[in-house]
């Protein structure tokens, strides 16, 4: 089951913003699908990947790590334009005050880690999992 809303989540991430989602809500679904992908490739390959890092599905794995957290310091730029005068900041649980000059980082940020997370599905759909 865990696959299944994982494989949804990252398609609707693919797709961009759905209508009616902010850049802010279709970044938020990306990073929680591609966490998805490396939660489940962590728990399929966790003991090979310590015997041998240098694996291909290692190595995938780790820059979907990294682009993952890319794009949420990404998001953190593109959400951290300043919050009305007493209101919380992004990083304080306040709402996104949308910083579009960051927009096109943003973009490309969860571009980026949608290619690693299609390499990680691929490998793990090649491993039967």
């Amino acid at each position: 089951m865990t696959k299944i809303l994982a494989v949804v989540a990252l398609a609707l991430a693919l797709t961009g913003c759905p209508n009616g989602q902010t850049p802010e809500q279709s970044a938020r679904d990306a990073l929680a699908a591609a966490h998805g992908w490396v939660v489940n490739a962590q728990a399929v390959w966790s003991t090979t990947c310590k015997a041998d890092s240098t694996q291909a599905k290692c190595v995938s794995t780790n820059k979907l790590i990294a682009a993952e957290h890319t794009a949420a310091d990404a998001l953190v730029v593109y959400c951290g334009g300043a919050p009305a005068s007493g209101a919380p900041s992004y990083l304080d649980g306040g709402t996104c005050v949308e910083n579009k000059t960051a927009g096109g980082v943003l973009q490309s940020a969860i571009v980026n880690m949608n290619s690693f997370a299609t390499d990680v599905q691929a490998l793990l759909k090649k491993e039967g999992q």
